[in-house]
Protein backbone atom coordinates (compact mmCIF):
# COMPACT_ATOMS: atom_id res chain seq x y z
CA UNK A 1 0.00 0.00 0.00
CA UNK A 2 3.19 2.27 0.04
CA UNK A 3 1.67 5.88 -1.50
CA UNK A 4 -1.82 4.80 -1.17
CA UNK A 5 -4.15 6.46 1.52
CA UNK A 6 -6.65 4.32 2.89
CA UNK A 7 -9.74 7.42 3.26
CA UNK A 8 -12.75 7.25 4.70
CA UNK A 9 -16.22 7.76 2.88
CA UNK A 10 -16.50 10.98 4.62
CA UNK A 11 -12.92 12.33 3.27
CA UNK A 12 -13.62 10.71 0.11
CA UNK A 13 -16.64 13.36 -0.60
CA UNK A 14 -14.50 16.21 0.39
CA UNK A 15 -12.22 15.48 -2.11
CA UNK A 16 -14.52 14.88 -4.84
CA UNK A 17 -16.43 17.95 -3.49
CA UNK A 18 -13.17 20.22 -4.20
CA UNK A 19 -11.26 18.75 -6.60
CA UNK A 20 -12.53 15.86 -8.21
CA UNK A 21 -9.88 15.63 -11.14
CA UNK A 22 -7.05 14.97 -8.39
CA UNK A 23 -7.62 11.53 -7.14
CA UNK A 24 -8.11 7.99 -7.89
CA UNK A 25 -10.42 5.65 -5.83
CA UNK A 26 -10.38 2.35 -5.20
CA UNK A 27 -13.67 0.41 -3.24
CA UNK A 28 -11.32 -1.29 -0.23
CA UNK A 29 -13.29 -4.88 1.56
CA UNK A 30 -12.61 -3.49 5.47
CA UNK A 31 -13.15 -6.13 8.24
CA UNK A 32 -13.47 -5.55 11.41
CA UNK A 33 -11.54 -8.58 13.75
CA UNK A 34 -14.81 -10.77 13.80
CA UNK A 35 -15.12 -10.63 10.46
CA UNK A 36 -18.43 -8.50 9.83
CA UNK A 37 -18.61 -5.82 6.78
CA UNK A 38 -17.25 -2.45 8.09
CA UNK A 39 -17.93 0.96 7.44
CA UNK A 40 -16.64 2.08 3.70
CA UNK A 41 -13.15 3.14 3.56
CA UNK A 42 -11.18 3.53 -0.11
CA UNK A 43 -7.55 3.30 -1.13
CA UNK A 44 -6.83 6.73 -2.39
CA UNK A 45 -4.24 8.23 -5.14
CA UNK A 46 -3.34 11.63 -5.89
CA UNK A 47 -3.23 11.21 -9.61
CA UNK A 48 -2.37 14.95 -10.76
CA UNK A 49 1.44 16.10 -10.74
CA UNK A 50 1.61 20.14 -11.79
CA UNK A 51 5.22 21.45 -12.65
CA UNK A 52 3.98 24.75 -10.22
CA UNK A 53 6.36 25.65 -8.42
CA UNK A 54 8.12 28.79 -8.95
CA UNK A 55 11.73 28.23 -8.53
CA UNK A 56 12.94 31.51 -8.75
CA UNK A 57 11.17 32.76 -5.86
CA UNK A 58 10.94 29.80 -3.59
CA UNK A 59 13.24 29.11 -0.57
CA UNK A 60 14.83 25.59 -1.09
CA UNK A 61 17.49 23.17 -1.73
CA UNK A 62 17.09 21.71 -5.53
CA UNK A 63 19.39 19.12 -5.70
CA UNK A 64 20.27 18.04 -9.00
CA UNK A 65 21.89 14.76 -10.66
CA UNK A 66 21.23 11.93 -13.09
CA UNK A 67 20.52 10.22 -9.64
CA UNK A 68 17.07 11.48 -9.35
CA UNK A 69 14.53 9.95 -11.79
CA UNK A 70 13.66 13.24 -13.09
CA UNK A 71 16.98 14.62 -13.22
CA UNK A 72 16.19 16.88 -9.65
CA UNK A 73 14.48 16.68 -6.13
CA UNK A 74 13.35 19.47 -4.37
CA UNK A 75 15.02 19.21 -0.65
CA UNK A 76 12.02 20.42 1.56
CA UNK A 77 14.09 20.29 4.63
CA UNK A 78 15.45 22.74 6.79
CA UNK A 79 13.98 26.60 5.88
CA UNK A 80 11.53 26.52 3.23
CA UNK A 81 9.18 28.85 1.80
CA UNK A 82 7.65 27.54 -0.93
CA UNK A 83 5.71 29.66 -4.02
CA UNK A 84 3.55 28.44 -6.67
CA UNK A 85 3.06 29.74 -10.00
CA UNK A 86 -0.91 30.11 -9.96
CA UNK A 87 -1.04 30.46 -13.68
CA UNK A 88 -0.24 26.92 -13.88
CA UNK A 89 -2.25 25.28 -10.64
CA UNK A 90 -5.39 27.13 -12.43
CA UNK A 91 -8.45 25.34 -10.65
CA UNK A 92 -5.97 22.76 -9.00
CA UNK A 93 -6.51 22.18 -5.31
CA UNK A 94 -4.71 19.14 -4.94
CA UNK A 95 -1.41 18.38 -7.17
CA UNK A 96 2.00 16.43 -6.74
CA UNK A 97 5.03 18.63 -7.84
CA UNK A 98 7.29 16.18 -10.41
CA UNK A 99 10.61 16.67 -8.58
CA UNK A 100 9.02 15.84 -5.10
CA UNK A 101 7.02 12.70 -3.65
CA UNK A 102 4.67 14.80 -1.59
CA UNK A 103 1.21 15.59 -2.11
CA UNK A 104 0.55 19.49 -1.37
CA UNK A 105 -3.07 21.52 -1.34
CA UNK A 106 -4.42 25.02 -0.94
CA UNK A 107 -6.13 26.64 1.39
CA UNK A 108 -9.69 25.75 0.24
CA UNK A 109 -8.68 22.25 0.30
CA UNK A 110 -7.37 22.71 3.55
CA UNK A 111 -10.43 24.52 4.95
CA UNK A 112 -13.08 21.92 3.35
CA UNK A 113 -11.77 18.99 5.30
CA UNK A 114 -11.50 21.24 8.71
CA UNK A 115 -15.09 21.96 8.29
CA UNK A 116 -16.36 18.74 7.73
CA UNK A 117 -14.55 17.68 10.72
CA UNK A 118 -12.20 15.69 9.92
CA UNK A 119 -8.96 17.60 11.30
CA UNK A 120 -9.88 19.69 14.72
CA UNK A 121 -7.97 21.55 17.32
CA UNK A 122 -8.40 18.41 19.37
CA UNK A 123 -7.11 15.96 16.73
CA UNK A 124 -6.20 14.98 13.43
CA UNK A 125 -7.63 12.14 12.99
CA UNK A 126 -4.67 10.63 10.57
CA UNK A 127 -4.85 13.89 8.40
CA UNK A 128 -1.79 16.80 9.10
CA UNK A 129 -1.21 19.98 6.94
CA UNK A 130 1.91 21.91 7.06
CA UNK A 131 1.74 25.27 5.70
CA UNK A 132 4.29 25.39 2.88
CA UNK A 133 4.76 29.31 3.13
CA UNK A 134 5.33 28.93 6.75
CA UNK A 135 7.31 25.37 6.82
Amino acid sequence: MSGYWLVSERLRLVMEAIDPDAFAFADADYRRPDGSKGPAYFLCDVVRTVDALDEDISQLTIEVSEEFEAGKYYDLTGDVRLAFKRDVLEAAHVFRLPFHGGVFCDRVFKEAVEEAGIVTAEGSSGLWFSDAVNC
